[in-house]
């Protein structure tokens, strides 16, 4: 482990392409995104853990803006694409990697770095803690009020569509955790990125919109009445408005909140925290962020 060498690469594209190598060897999304882009399709900012001339590992830091309870900005190193190639696995390479880029993000001036996993243990080694969000599953009633005709892809809404999904979710009050979306394209919390997707579906409505990821709603903006069919199930803290509006159309608590655990598809939400005084007791992040 003492020729490991964690070096910070940044977003430059070409200095990414070992990165994007190893990526792909671990993951098969990230394989499709070398087959499909040829580069990393958004800025994510790259430690690269190299052996000599071998790059084993690698780390991401996707920086991203949040609302505080009082509604200032929180600043976030948001971690992702952490891969170790497997003749390197288990010789703390990512231990060393976390250290480095905790390194990186204090002197940098972030507050905290979020993160999702389903191995709590590789980041528990490097001070990272289950983060208590107070989310909450909720199950659709037997009966649904709506089609599912009401349901738009992302491809399928109009420019004026999209400015109408923007102007309702910038004048929603400051959630703790919300995260602040951009229109950087190549931002990872980009609302280009967002309308990009092809799993999402929206309901628009008058006063708002409802947003679904794989047929579950992670995000509800401004009044809406009914809920269409073709969703099951909803994802939300229990302290945004529209957990409320989902319960008054005859949604139920899928889960007990304390039996959740703060999951969300096998994986568990986890901070380290630089500045405790700037980061809420109580945050969540919703499901249409998750990184």
């Amino acid at each position: 482990m003492s020729d490991i060498e964690v070096k910070f690469i940044g977003d430059d594209q070409e200095l990414q392409r070992p990165a994007l190598d190893l990526l792909a060897r671990c993951f098969e999304v990230w394989a499709e995104r070398k087959r499909v882009f040829g580069k990393f399709p958004f800025r994510e900012l790259s430690f690269i853990a190299f052996d000599g001339d071998i790059a084993c590992g690698h780390l991401g830091i996707i920086p991203l803006e949040s609302f505080a309870e009082d509604g200032s900005i929180i600043r976030l190193a948001g971690v992702a694409s952490v891969a170790v190639i497997p003749e390197y696995r288990k010789r703390g390479v990512a231990g060393k990697m976390c250290e480095r880029a905790s390194l990186w993000a204090q002197e940098n001036g972030f507050d905290a770095m979020p993160l999702y996993t389903s191995v709590m243990r590789v980041y528990e080694k490097s001070s990272w803690t289950v983060f208590p969000v107070e989310m909450q599953t909720l199950k659709a009633p037997e009966i649904t009020t709506g089609s599912e005709n009401l349901w738009k892809s992302s491809a399928a809404l109009s420019e004026e569509e999209k400015a109408f999904i923007i102007r309702c979710y910038e004048n929603m009050p400051p959630l703790p955790g919300r995260i602040i979306r951009v229109t950087d394209a190549y931002a990872a919390n980009s609302w280009q990125r967002l309308f990009g997707k092809d799993n999402l579906l929206w309901h628009l409505a008058p006063q708002g919109y409802i947003l679904a990821v794989d047929k579950v709603i992670g995000e509800v903006c401004g009044k809406v009445d009914t809920i269409p069919a073709g969703v099951n199930k909803a994802f939300l803290s229990i302290h945004d408005a529209a957990y409320c509006q989902l319960v008054n159309c005859g949604w139920q608590n899928d889960l007990p909140p304390q039996a959740l655990q703060e999951c969300w598809d096998g994986e568990v939400a986890m901070m380290k925290i630089f500045h405790p005084e700037k980061i809420p007791a109580k945050l969540f992040f919703p499901l249409a962020n998750k990184f």
